[in-house]
């Protein structure tokens, strides 16, 4: 899938307000950041796990040249939120 294809998806039929995880490389970081804002989300979190293997070792692999970059996994949290209404129900309203 292309950067652009990706922006395309139509992400925000799914849902008028709810949360996101777009897992994604860590090539990728910043297109998934334009993506949740191009969607109607906001960033609120970043989730980042570093990969082992079946006998617990860090994957690294040499081969790139990027020690880094294989070994973790990256997912963003995005929040959509519907806009503060005039009156709230509970008292307290969103900020």
């Amino acid at each position: 899938m292309t950067d652009d294809e990706m922006r395309a998806m139509p992400i925000p039929a799914l849902q008028d307000e709810g949360l996101v995880f777009l897992w994604l490389t860590g090539r990728a970081m910043e297109v998934g950041r334009v993506c949740l804002r191009v969607w109607g989300y906001t960033r609120v979190d970043e989730v980042v796990w570093e990969k082992i293997n079946q006998v617990q070792h860090v994957i690294r692999t040499g081969r790139t040249v990027h020690w880094l970059n294989h070994t973790k996994e990256h997912t963003l949290v995005g929040v959509k939120s519907p806009p503060p209404s005039s009156h709230s129900d509970s008292g307290s309203e969103l900020k």
